[in-house]
């Protein structure tokens, strides 16, 4: 229920934040923007915790293995991301390369991404996406530009000398023309694509624990969800032999943990003590509902 939650209030966020976006849209990448990652994001977190959450209260099998498999898939697809990204690193930065470079182009066009770029450059110290010289491709950084920002670099790129100092706004002027060495107290010139994964590498035990932030809350539902489906599912509830089981007792999660702490403390008398429990408690319930 609180993921469900979550997802509904992600998505409201995310059709808020695209709403908005749309009113001032110039930039042709759409997954460059934070408002379609909220969107994809909140969507898949409120439709598969509903399907799971539906499936459950109404002990609908179809709904249950549907979440299951949806589950499964998101996980498959996530370690399969990790793994591309850690075996072909060179060939993904190459990827996120040019994706850096189309939101530099239109750098001042775009306020998200412009927003988003800014932090990073401030937060890793580092300028561009694979160096300094990316912002080469906009139009008012080129150096062929006759305006006062040409052939320099934001402020953002600069270097902050004392902390909370309150750079010039041109103090990335004519640095694109320059060489490194002859820039190294004036702005960062290491790319950020660098600078973030050297940060990730060096903050491993942090890097590990958002995966597994990510990953765990699954496996834990997805082992839940297998151990659940064990106990519940052979538990039918019927009036007789030659009747049909009922669908929807809402005593069934309960039995089934109560199965489990039994199964754990007396293993040799628990399916047989909870069978001949739960045929009885089953027709109360059945008595009740009808």
């Amino acid at each position: 229920l609180l993921v469900l939650i979550l997802g509904l209030v992600i998505l409201c966020v995310g059709i808020y934040a695209e709403v908005e976006r749309q009113k001032h849209k110039t930039l042709e990448g759409i997954f460059l923007a934070p408002a379609i990652i909220l969107l994809l994001l909140g969507f898949t977190m409120f439709g598969v915790s509903f399907v799971g959450m539906v499936g459950s209260l109404r002990d609908n099998r179809t709904l249950l293995k549907t979440f299951f498999w949806v589950l499964l898939v998101i996980f498959l697809t996530e370690l399969l991301l990790i793994f591309i990204e850690i075996i072909f690193e060179n060939k993904m930065n190459a990827v996120f390369h040019s994706n850096i470079q189309e939101g530099i182009r239109h750098y001042y066009d775009d306020l998200d991404f412009k927003n988003i770029l800014d932090f990073v450059q401030e937060k890793f110290s580092c300028c561009g996406g694979d160096e300094y010289r990316d912002w080469e491709v906009n139009q008012y950084h080129s150096c062929n530009s006759s305006g006062p920002l040409a052939c320099g670099v934001p402020y953002t790129c600069c270097v902050r000398k004392v902390p909370g100092e309150v750079i010039n706004t041109l103090c990335g002027y004519r640095t694109l023309d320059k060489e490194r060495l002859e820039l190294l107290s004036i702005i960062h010139v290491r790319g950020c694509i660098h600078a973030v994964g050297l940060w990730l590498k060096d903050n491993f035990e942090a890097t590990l624990g958002i995966v597994c932030s990510l990953l765990l809350p699954q496996v834990c539902g997805w082992r839940a969800l297998t151990n659940f489906s064990k106990v519940d599912f052979p538990f039918e509830l019927s009036d007789g032999p030659n009747e049909k089981p009922r669908q929807g007792s809402s005593l069934r999660p309960i039995l089934a943990v109560m199965f489990h702490v039994s199964k754990a403390l007396s293993p040799k008398h628990a399916n047989e003590q909870w069978t001949s429990a739960v045929l009885p408690l089953g027709n109360a319930t059945g008595t009740e509902m009808g």
